[in-house]
């Protein structure tokens, strides 16, 4: 399987998922502004969509790219402790949220990252398919541990590239449409030439690729 360093220098100290242990959860508290922020970043990207999530999708999610079922299971309440995003109801005010426009983040966080907007910077229209080619165990890992939602769910791939923007990445619109439909996730055209791409294959490059920093 191929290894991946940003030629920045930027991921070379990323330790893999296995390694981090409980003690690291502290980086998500000590690093709540960088994430609280990239979160906000990714809401615009995602055109201020929010996707709310339950402890046990970040659970499968944490533990499909190779966390411990120990650290995973913290992660939830970690990033409802940085309360980016609460609930406005009659029943509940002010609750917190964990949205997936924290989950690249804070993943990336507790594995020693620090320059979150430069993370996926050596990824392009140039090795994106063979990365995804090399690591398709993790990616089809990860897509059975979305909800079935994100799979019916579809973005323009301009979104998509946005999204990976946000990390650093440079894939284009185009690219991201041809690969939608390999991995066994989606691409659908409508009768004006809308394009888009599954949910559920954005979120599988995004999680795929940082995975193959380690």
């Amino acid at each position: 399987m191929e290894n991946v360093f940003l030629k920045h220098g930027i991921n070379v100290n990323l330790v893999r998922p296995p390694a981090v242990i409980e003690s690291d959860i502290r980086l998500i508290q000590e690093n709540a502004s960088v994430i609280s922020k990239k979160a906000m970043e990714l809401t615009d990207s995602w055109a201020g969509v929010m996707f709310v999530l339950s402890q046990e999708v970040v659970e499968k999610v944490a533990t499909a790219v190779g966390f411990d079922i120990r650290i995973a299971k913290n992660i939830h309440k970690e990033i409802k402790k940085l309360k980016y995003a609460t609930t406005e109801s009659q029943t509940t005010f002010n609750e917190p949220l964990a949205t997936w426009h924290a989950i690249d983040a804070t993943l990336l966080v507790l594995r020693g990252a620090t320059n979150l907007d430069h993370a996926l910077s050596d990824f392009s229209n140039e090795n994106i398919q063979s990365i995804l080619d090399a690591h398709q165990d993790v990616f089809q890992r990860i897509r059975e541990a979305l909800p079935e939602y994100t799979a019916q769910m579809n973005f323009n791939p301009e979104t998509a590239s946005a999204v990976l923007r946000s990390f650093g990445a440079d894939i284009s619109s185009d690219m991201l449409y041809a690969l939608a439909s390999k991995y066994g996730t989606s691409s659908c055209v409508d009768l004006e030439g809308r394009r888009g791409v599954s949910s559920d294959f954005i979120r599988c490059v995004t999680l795929t690729l940082a995975y193959a920093l380690s």
